[in-house]
């Protein structure tokens, strides 16, 4: 955290975090393959479809209350 001249706050996040940051969708997506055709298969394609929409739905709901959660620096 900074202070510019115009006595505004700034946030610098690290070029590493930040790409951990910018490729956590792609990331979950990843990590939920081997888990995805098992579901679908035992409770079908409509309740899998759901389900994903629902922690999309959570995740974008937690974003939007988040406090500084994505700050980019000018």
């Amino acid at each position: 955290m900074s202070i510019d001249p115009k006595g505004e706050v700034t946030y610098a996040i690290a070029g590493q975090l930040l790409g951990i940051i910018s490729a956590a969708y792609n990331l979950g997506a990843i990590l939920a393959v081997p888990v995805v055709p098992w579901v679908a298969h035992r409770y079908g394609r409509r309740w899998s479809i759901f389900l994903g929409s629902a922690f999309q739905c959570g995740g974008a709901i937690l974003q939007c209350f988040s406090q500084h959660g994505m700050v980019v620096p000018n």
